[in-house]
């Protein structure tokens, strides 16, 4: 909810590491404002009309509790949006392959075999959310659970069928402790769990769209769920009580479980035929961490930190990161950057499938980037100047294309795939990129 965001912080780079061992352009953390700022009651109503509106009711209150002092904040907010309208061009499919009449984007009445038109149902959305945080001295634990359903106005089946939508629902819990064990020593201990699960309903007219035998449509239903748990644990020692020689090490050890059930119901029956059944798979991960940072002088800093990763499914990673930042005169800094990092395929890229569509692809590989920046900063009174360079080399990038003749033949002949098809789909590891470029920026302010 918006009113209790106090502010957004944005982690660029491998070296920071909070949440997560597989972030390959940063960490985001949404940080809620504490109890004496946000003390009272609120409620927000808004609306943009005619289709949109979006209410909130939320509470913070401090207390005193076993002579330690604590807080807590919670909030409800509900968002519902209908519309506007979109328009798609209009687009002449023609015959269904299966009955050879005009295809049907639509339940009731004959096929036209035109696509397109007014979507009203196209930006439909509704999200409740339900956040809260409780402290208690040095103890804090946080609570969310969430539900975004949207509309799909343009899905392979009908068009602008109310009811084919996708949704996603999540539930976290995080529970940290802080604490200084001694001058300088600093301990967190973090433990987390999370459940996800995704749904997609997908209504479709058109005998093509559906399995032998659904000549009057079919609805096709794909569900997925995830749950994850982990502890992490950060010790931080500032050798010199001064932030002028500081040492951070962590590990982060998580397991992870993920399913998916593929269905096709017949839209004249209801009778249910499975696509794809995932098999429940568990899978652990253990991240270890280290980052030191050095300002030997009041003119240079120096910052050198390291992630190494151990994967069941993909092995072991390593992602180094370097940085500088120097001021040789009067309002100006240089920086220096290089960082590496990666991203493991998602359990979707690896093991989606469909009998009429998709190949599995559970031999992917990690994408893989490396980067490095360098700018110039200059500060004169209440104006700064800043200019930059930057260029990044990706590598083992996942993309979504045709299945060669050979990996068809193969699907078809394991049972994966309708034989009676001429071509599917697949995830896989292609393509590279550079990405390369300057960047200047002006800040001032007047009077």
């Amino acid at each position: 909810p918006m009113e209790l965001v106090d502010h957004i912080e944005v982690i660029l780079g491998p070296g920071s590491v909070l949440y997560g061992s597989n972030a390959m352009l940063g960490v985001i953390n949404v940080v809620t404002k504490r109890a004496k700022d946000f003390d009272g009651y609120h409620a927000v109503l808004s609306s943009e009309l005619p289709g949109s509106v979006r209410g909130s009711l939320a509470l913070g209150r401090g207390f005193e509790l076993l002579g330690e002092r604590g807080e807590a904040v919670v909030s409800v907010e509900y968002r519902r949006a209908d519309g506007p309208a979109l328009h798609y061009g209009t687009q002449q499919y023609g015959e269904d392959a299966v009955t050879g009449e005009p295809r049907r984007f639509a339940f009731g009445g004959p096929g036209t075999g035109v696509w397109g038109g007014a979507a009203g149902d196209a930006l439909g959305s509704e999200v409740p959310v339900v956040h809260g945080r409780l402290s208690l001295g040095d103890f804090s634990l946080t609570a969310r659970a969430a539900s975004f359903r949207r509309s799909v106005p343009h899905s392979w089946g009908n068009f602008d069928d109310p009811g084919s939508y996708e949704r996603d629902r999540w539930l976290t819990l995080d529970a940290r402790y802080d604490t200084d064990l001694s001058t300088g020593l600093d301990l967190s201990l973090r433990a987390y769990g999370d459940v996800y699960d995704y749904l997609q309903n997908a209504r479709s007219a058109a005998a093509e769209s559906c399995l032998d035998g659904q000549l009057e449509g079919c609805v096709y239903r794909l569900y997925g769920a995830s749950r994850w748990a982990g502890l992490e644990s950060i010790l931080k020692y500032d050798w010199f009580h001064d932030a002028r020689f500081v040492t951070l090490a962590g590990v982060d050890a998580r397991g992870r479980f993920v399913k998916a059930i593929e269905e096709y119901l017949d839209a004249a029956t209801e009778d249910s035929t499975p696509g794809i059944d995932l098999a429940p798979r568990w899978e652990r991960t253990v991240g270890a961490y280290l980052e030191q940072t050095l300002r030997p002088f009041a003119w240079l800093g120096l910052n050198a930190g390291a992630r190494l990763d151990w994967d069941e499914g993909f092995g072991t990673n390593l992602s180094p990161r370097l940085a500088a930042s120097l001021s040789p005169w009067d309002g100006g800094t240089l920086k220096a950057i290089y960082a590496t990092a990666f991203r493991a395929p998602t359990a979707y890229e690896r093991y989606y499938a469909d009998p009429l569509a998709v190949i599995a692809a559970p031999d992917l590989v990690p994408e893989r980037v490396r980067s490095a920046e360098f700018a110039v900063e200059q500060r004169l009174g209440a104006q700064r100047l800043t200019i930059g360079l930057f260029r990044s080399w990706w590598s083992e990038m996942v993309v979504f294309g045709l299945a060669s003749p050979e990996e068809l033949a193969a699907a078809q002949a394991s049972g994966q795939l309708d034989p009676s098809l001429t071509e599917a789909y697949r995830y896989r590891n292609v393509a590279s990129l550079e990405n390369y470029g300057a960047n200047l920026g002006v800040e001032g302010s007047f009077l």
